[in-house]
């Protein structure tokens, strides 16, 4: 159910970013490990990363050079 909701969120352009807060300590582990897979298969939530730095994977282009005199 919880990763229908997110899914439908998603694809309504109401979210692009999922961001959580559990105050139960299991919480966390429990989405990761039982609603993230789901979303995986379904290809809302990456399996990987394209590039290796933040900024590569969201897509901002290097700021130019500036020297510092």
């Amino acid at each position: 159910m919880v990763a229908d909701q997110v899914q439908k969120w998603y694809e309504t352009g109401a979210i692009d970013m999922l961001l959580i807060r559990q105050d139960h300590p299991h919480g966390l582990r429990d989405f990761i490990d039982l609603v993230v897979p789901i979303l995986q298969d379904r290809g809302i939530f990456r399996t990987e990363y394209e590039a290796e730095t933040l900024r590569g994977n969201l897509e901002i282009p290097n700021p130019p050079f500036r020297k510092i005199i």
